[in-house]
């Protein structure tokens, strides 16, 4: 259940995970992997929940921050992620269920 009025500020709890994920992401990813992820083939997804009760609330904060306080990308709006060098084709599209760090440049 999502925890914030329509219109609320960004709280400081909002702007730790937002900063956290930003920052370290050798923790980013670990709360992913083990967060998002099922940890072996066909996990039954209450078995995922309840492995990880812990990080709910950061999980939470992070889908409100970008929910709440993210923007849709606009018409000819680029992003990369983990590319490095140039790819020997023009366009790749990709959609993510999950939080992921990229740049613009």
């Amino acid at each position: 259940k999502l925890q914030i009025a329509v219109g609320l500020k960004l709280s400081l709890s909002h702007l730790m995970v937002l900063l956290l994920v930003a920052n370290y992401t050798e923790l980013r990813n670990t709360f992913i992997e083990k967060g998002c992820n099922a940890l072996e083939a066909g996990e039954d997804i209450a078995h995922i929940k309840l492995r990880n009760a812990e990080i709910g609330h950061f999980c939470r904060l992070l889908y409100e921050v970008v929910l709440f306080y993210g923007a849709e990308m606009r018409a000819r709006q680029y992003f990369y992620h983990a590319i490095d060098h140039r790819l020997l084709f023009n366009n790749y599209h990709l959609q993510f269920k999950q939080p992921v760090s990229t740049t613009s440049s």
